[in-house]
C-alpha cells in the first residue's frame, strides 16, 4: 500500500513538472493588442528613479513577461528582455515573440512610445533583446507626439493625470495604427535603427 501511494505521488510530481514545462514552452508573451491601457494609465507621471514602479510598468507593456533587467542610471530607461535569466536567440525571438519578423520593431516602438508618455523624466529609452539594441532620445519621441498625436501640447502635459488620460484615450488607435504601419516603422527605424550588439 505504501509503495502504491509513493508511486502515485511520484506520478503526480512528474505530471506536474511535465505540464509546467509544456506550458513554458508554448507560452506566448503579452501582445500589443493584449496590453491593458487602463492599467497603464495608473503610471502617468512615473519617475525613472522609482525602481519598483518602473518594473511594474514594464511588466504591463508588450513583452513584459520577458523583462530580465533594467538600468535606470543617468535618467535613462534601459531594458533587457530575455527568458529564464538569459537573452533570447533569433529563433526564440521569432517563436516566442509571435513568430513575426517585424515583432521586435513593433514591440520596441510601442513600448518606447508608452514609456516616453508615462515617464516624463526619462531622457533616453534603450531596449535590448537577442543581441539587438534600440535607443531613442526623449526629444525625438516628443517631436513624434507633436506631429502625430491629437491634443499633445508639450512636455508638462505628461505629468498631469487628467490631461494624460484624455491624450491616451483619444490617441490609442492612432498609436496602434503607427505601430502597425510598415511605412511609418520604416521611416522611424531609418532614423533610429535597431543595431546588433
Amino acid at each position: 500500500m505504501k509503495y502504491k501511494m509513493k508511486a502515485a505521488w511520484m506520478m503526480l510530481l512528474v505530471l506536474a513538472v511535465f505540464t509546467a514545462g509544456c506550458a513554458e514552452a508554448t507560452a506566448k508573451i503579452k501582445s500589443i493588442q493584449q496590453v491593458d491601457l487602463i492599467a497603464l494609465k495608473q503610471f502617468t507621471g512615473s519617475k525613472v528613479g522609482d525602481n519598483s514602479t518602473m518594473s511594474e510598468l514594464l511588466r504591463n507593456l508588450a513583452g513584459g513577461e520577458t523583462v530580465q533587467k533594467i538600468d535606470l542610471s543617468d535618467s535613462s530607461l534601459k531594458v533587457w528582455y530575455g527568458k529564464n535569466k538569459r537573452d533570447l536567440s533569433e529563433k526564440e525571438i521569432n517563436q516566442f515573440w509571435f513568430g513575426d519578423k517585424t515583432a521586435i520593431e513593433k514591440i520596441f516602438l510601442y513600448n518606447a512610445i508608452y514609456l516616453a508618455l508615462l515617464v516624463p523624466n526619462a531622457k533616453k529609452i534603450e531596449l535590448n533583446v537577442g543581441g539587438k539594441h534600440f535607443e531613442t532620445p526623449r526629444d525625438d519621441l516628443e517631436q513624434l507626439f507633436k506631429e502625430k498625436l491629437t491634443g499633445y501640447k508639450d512636455h508638462d502635459q505628461l505629468s498631469n493625470k487628467d490631461s494624460m488620460e484624455t491624450l491616451l484615450n483619444s490617441n490609442q488607435k492612432k498609436i496602434q495604427d503607427l505601430i502597425f504601419s510598415d511605412a511609418f516603422r520604416k521611416e522611424f527605424f531609418s532614423k533610429h535603427p535597431i543595431t546588433i550588439q
